[in-house]
């Protein structure tokens, strides 16, 4: 982590690689992100997301979007709008034009790992970054529109894998993005575009979760 963020585009999340098994996981430790955006990205938890959309969709618009949020927000309010109990949470609104941005607030960037997780470890096991230049990338993000009831919505979330069936789309960028490509602003902390990684395809994207034996399954 250095004072200037930087981001890969297109980038690639790892790929799902199933170990020999039976495999032993131990439990996690140390400490990880509640919300990597939401702690170094705290004025503008959006901004890499709107440098990275210049770069690959540069004539896209907002213009017809009603809400921009990231996956961990949106589940906290749909849990909240059904009554569900969740811990206090505390949000940031803003409105550009007809566009209602939610941002996150967290109280601590980092946490201590929970008593029988294995989640961390257990991505760790089953998925490898293939890209020789992405081996320093600590994440994957990506943005997907869709309509939710009569709501344009753009949601940033995080991937943790994909499934290696046939080849990514045949998309290596090496270079670090042209000036003009990326957008142009005064912020104390910019970020700093590199265009790297494979393209792949939405539909092979995945979602690790595990669980201990001793929980739950409507806990994972």
């Amino acid at each position: 982590d250095t004072e200037l963020s930087t981001i890969y585009v297109p980038g690639t999340p790892p790929m799902f690689k199933k170990p020999d098994s039976p495999i032993a996981l131990g439990q996690d430790t140390g400490s990880h992100y509640v919300d990597q955006h939401a702690v170094k990205f705290r004025q503008h938890q959006f901004e890499p997301a709107f440098q990275a959309i210049a770069v690959r969709n540069p004539s896209k618009r907002f213009d017809d979007i009603d809400i921009v949020i990231n996956r961990g927000s949106m589940s906290t309010l749909l849990q909240f709008s059904k009554g569900l109990t969740s811990p206090a949470f505390t949000m940031t609104l803003h409105t550009i034009g007809k566009t209602l941005i939610i941002g996150r607030m967290v109280k601590k960037g980092q946490v201590g790992s929970a008593v029988g997780s294995y989640g961390r470890n257990f991505e760790t096991a089953w998925t490898q970054q293939m890209e020789p230049d992405l081996q320093d990338a600590d994440g994957h993000h990506r943005v997907i529109q869709y309509k939710l009831g009569d709501l344009e919505v753009v949601v940033r979330h995080e991937a943790d894998a994909y499934i290696p069936d046939g080849a990514p789309e045949n998309e290596v960028l090496l270079l670090a993005a042209p000036l003009g490509s990326t957008i142009q602003h005064t912020s104390p902390h910019p970020t700093s575009v590199i265009r790297a990684g494979r393209f792949i395809p939405q539909d092979r994207v995945m979602e690790l979760k595990s669980n201990a034996k001793s929980r739950p399954v409507e806990q994972m």
